[in-house]
């Protein structure tokens, strides 16, 4: 082979090397470009809102729990803690499968951490609290729920 044709084929794998990394650039910089943050709908924030949810646990304790947009508020209506409620609790949600949520929220005043997986499908709660954790006498909670009713609500 001469020095030309070598020289040559050089050129061309150089040539190569730079297209497939320019394709590989266009193809990262488009699949940037084009993801999108999880929306308010995809996390389950929207299809949640402006609902109340009334439930009841294994134990007798009943909740009423109304989600609005960014906040929720809860009532025990039955059970030990009956007659306890707030309205004013920020939580996350994010939708896991068609029909089915998950739920957190920290409130902070009363030392508790809860989580439920609502499923609309089964119509139950699966509820998990770490509950007055900075208190003398911290609990954790887990119990399984049926769901009454559920109910859109105007805000």
């Amino acid at each position: 082979m001469t020095e030309k044709h070598i020289n040559s084929q050089s050129s061309i794998n150089h040539a190569s090397n730079i297209q497939i990394l320019l394709f590989r650039g266009v193809f990262i910089f488009l699949a940037v470009l084009t993801a999108s943050p999880i929306t308010a709908q995809e996390s389950g924030q929207q299809a949640l809102s402006n609902i109340e949810l009334e439930y009841t646990y294994s134990d007798g304790g009943a909740v009423v729990l109304k989600i609005g947009e960014g906040i929720l508020g809860y009532r025990w209506i039955a059970g030990p803690s009956a007659g306890y409620g707030v309205s004013d609790r920020r939580y996350q949600s994010r939708k896991i499968a068609a029909g089915v949520y998950l739920v957190n929220w920290h409130d902070s005043e009363n030392s508790d951490y809860v989580n439920l997986v609502i499923d609309l499908n089964e119509m139950v709660v699966h509820g998990s609290a770490l509950a007055a954790y900075d208190s003398e006498t911290p609990f954790a909670f887990f119990d399984i729920a049926k769901i009454a009713r559920v109910n859109k609500v105007q805000e």
